[in-house]
């Protein structure tokens, strides 16, 4: 029934291209006029009415709930947290974290035999990088063509890698 509504309005706009019909050439005119003309009204109070009705429903509330995503904890709320849980004062957990980073650049550093494991979650572990020379290779973006890629000093990195415990608290 909507789209006789909109057709009726269109054939008094029409009709004045009624006596054009029938002429050879006014057809195609009249028509695409009349197409132009009927979509346009149809689709949009149809859409509008789907809209009215689906946006109280489901639509609003479910991007509110996915937007929001959980934040980082700040080194405060670290220190916070381990001292309830620990029954420790703030300053003495910051205390203990000084003591393990004073612990891990002995373990880690130069001097150190260059490997440690803070139980239960990760391996720290000194890498050596040797130092490159500056070459050529394929360039990846323009197939065909050689890029050069600059030299690298030699460096020191620190590699972490997760232990079983750690693995097993995300599954």
């Amino acid at each position: 029934m909507a789209k006789s509504k909109p057709t009726a309005k269109a054939d008094p706009k029409a009709t004045p291209a009624k006596p054009a019909k029938a002429a050879t050439p006014a057809p195609a005119p009249a028509a695409k006029a009349t197409a132009k003309a009927a979509p346009a009204p149809t689709p949009a109070p149809v859409a509008k009415g789907k809209a009215k009705g689906k946006a109280p429903a489901a639509p609003a509330p479910a991007p509110k709930v996915a937007a929001p995503a959980p934040k980082a904890m700040t080194k405060t709320a670290i220190y916070q947290s381990l001292a309830e849980a620990t029954k420790l004062s703030r300053t003495q957990v910051g205390e203990v974290f000084d003591a393990l980073v004073t612990l891990i650049k002995q373990q880690v550093g130069k001097e150190g035999p260059g490997v440690m494991k803070l139980p239960g979650l990760i391996k720290l572990s000194r890498v050596t990088k040797e130092a490159t020379p500056e070459h050529e290779k394929p360039d990846p973006f323009n197939k065909g063509e050689m890029m050069t890629v600059k030299a690298k000093e030699a460096r020191t990195l620190i590699k972490v890698s997760p232990l079983k415990d750690l693995k097993e608290l995300i599954k």
